[in-house]
């Protein structure tokens, strides 16, 4: 059983998705933001699309950017972000998008791995900056606000408040330049010197590199999937296929943002996927605490959620949401994670839409989808999409029987380049072209597919990527540890968290040390959430900890 795939032309850059959009939509609402007090702001896609342009002249004549040149943006759902994205790509640049909440070493790492020559950040982690850029090969900042785009008074008053009454934004110690300037400037060039960015993208074509979109860790674990104008093109083809049977292009249905941008499954869905549609995308900056998002479901009718079983559970936990569920709800997806059963089923009860499951990886997204017609098997991951081979394979690499376990296996379109700068681990990963995702599936005689384990040892809290190894390597960094395993538990809220099972020589060390010591150095998904402390680990004759044992 498959998808049939619908893929109605070629391009050769992904700026072209925006460009079309503006041609095809232009004064239809493409993103908007949402802020928990209701402060709120939109760019239609004729907007989009000249305010990247601006961003591209800049990038390529002010900083002398050459072609494919990478660029870093961090920063959450906001207004900047697809201006940001698109802008990048109309210059013929390489984007790598960065988690805004990465520790200083991880931002460091991202910077030098992918050798990125400008940083877009955030104004609310403008502090990192200073510590960060010096010990990586940045050259040129450019500063985004959550006000940006928003009328002059509301953006003065909004700006105040952040900085002055909340303090929530640090000074930031190094040069750099607003984006709101960068555009102005962009502009200026553009119209003195009537430059078509189109002449940036000439030397592009669709087996190109466009996003080094990194996949967790630091040193040594975290790697940057190269993923092609091609690759990432197939893959919005192939989600658009399905949902498209639902969703109408013709009447602007709306999208709640939620999940950030800068993953993958929020980039394929908000940034490619939006525009190709004429989608109007609403951001939302922070999700946390979950009422924040009350303000967005209060102002537009939302038909397309895109989400994770964190999102959904905790919104079936908030009294206003349950009270007045989404009236124009079409669509509820679920990713980066499986969605438990108990949720799917409550959600159900609540909106009437049953949550699709979609499955990939930051190495080939999608992989498989559910059916959005309502015949979706609640617990599957669906089928895939035509364009894709999918095989399930056991440790020799031989086919296994419907209904028998095995490794998922993709060859497609939609599949990674390799890991940038890692050839050793392409290898490993693709195998006679053929991309090894190290989970266990089982095909059913009904054509649906199932996960029921994982190869890998990856964890995966709230839809993010932890790797064991970089845990273990940082947890074994203090004094007195004298061996430790990182392993994943079951967890109601973010389907996975994170245990450490520790052997030490020292009494001093305790759980409040391993806690304190991961918060200096691990994002806030990657902290453990238990700790275990044992005289000594299991092992197996030749010295390894068993894990098995130990979940």
């Amino acid at each position: 059983m498959k998808h049939q795939l619908i893929k109605e032309h070629k391009i050769n850059s992904l700026a072209e998705v925006i460009e079309g959009a503006a041609k095809r939509y232009g004064n239809r609402s493409a993103y908007s933001i949402v802020l928990p007090n209701g402060s709120n702001a939109t760019l239609n896609y004729t907007e989009v699309n000249e305010h990247s342009n601006n961003l591209a002249v800049y990038l390529k004549e002010a900083l002398k950017l050459k072609s494919h040149d990478v660029v870093a943006i961090m920063c959450p759902n906001t207004l900047s972000y697809p201006v940001a994205a698109f802008g990048v790509l109309k210059a013929g640049l390489i984007l790598t998008n960065v988690n805004p909440l990465y520790t200083d070493s991880e931002l460091i790492h991202q910077l030098k791995d992918s050798h990125a020559k400008v940083l877009i950040i955030i104004d609310l982690f403008g502090d990192k900056v200073e510590r960060v850029v010096k010990q990586t090969h940045v050259e040129h900042v450019i500063h985004v606000s959550l006000a940006d785009f928003m009328p002059f008074i509301q953006q003065r008053l909004l700006r105040f408040a952040l900085k002055h009454l909340k303090k929530q934004i640090p000074p930031l110690n190094f040069e750099s330049v607003a984006i709101d300037k960068a555009l102005h400037r962009g502009a200026s060039i553009r119209r003195k010197y009537s430059i078509d960015t189109r002449s940036y993208r000439s030397d592009v074509s669709p087996e190109d590199t466009a996003i080094y979109q990194y996949t967790g860790g630091t040193t040594g674990v975290s790697k940057g999937a190269e993923l092609t104008h091609q690759s990432l093109d197939y893959g919005t083809a192939m989600i658009n296929t399905v949902l498209r049977t639902e969703l109408d292009s013709e009447i602007a249905e709306t999208i709640l943002l939620v999940l950030p941008m800068y993953h993958a499954y929020a980039f394929t869905v908000g940034t490619l996927l939006s525009p190709q549609n004429g989608f109007h995308s609403v951001l939302c900056p922070s999700p946390r605490p979950i009422s924040n998002l009350k303000p967005a479901f209060d102002k537009y009718d939302i038909s397309f959620l895109p989400g994770i079983n964190t999102l959904y559970q905790a919104l079936l936990a908030e009294e206003w949401f349950v009270r007045n569920p989404p009236k124009h709800l079409k669509i509820s997806t679920g990713g980066g994670s499986a969605t438990l059963v108990s949720t799917a089923e409550k959600w159900l009860e609540l909106t009437g839409i049953k949550i699709v499951e979609a499955y990939g990886m930051t190495e080939a997204l999608p992989i498989t989808i559910g059916p959005v017609d309502g015949n979706h098997q609640i617990g599957s991951i669906g089928y895939p999409v035509g364009g894709i081979e999918v095989r399930l394979v056991d440790d020799e690499g031989n086919d296994v029987a419907d209904g028998s376990a095995g490794e998922v296996i993709v060859r497609g379109p939609q599949v990674m380049k390799g890991y940038l700068n890692r050839p050793k681990a392409t290898a490993e990963t693709i195998v006679d072209g053929w991309l090894h995702t190290g989970d266990i599936a089982v095909k059913q005689n009904d054509g649906f597919y199932k996960i029921v384990d994982r190869k890998k040892e990856m964890i995966i809290v709230s839809g993010f990527n932890v790797y064991p190894s970089e845990i273990e390597a940082l947890i074994n960094q203090i004094d007195g540890i004298t061996e430790c395993a990182c392993i994943g538990v079951p967890d109601s809220k973010t389907g996975e968290a994170i245990k450490i099972v520790l052997a030490k020589d020292k009494p001093t060390v305790d759980e409040k040390t391993v806690i304190e010591f991961s918060r200096k150095h691990l994002t806030g998904y990657k902290i453990p959430k238990y700790v275990e402390f044992m005289d000594e680990l299991p092992k197996s004759p030749v010295g390894k900890i068993l894990k098995k044992e130990l979940r």
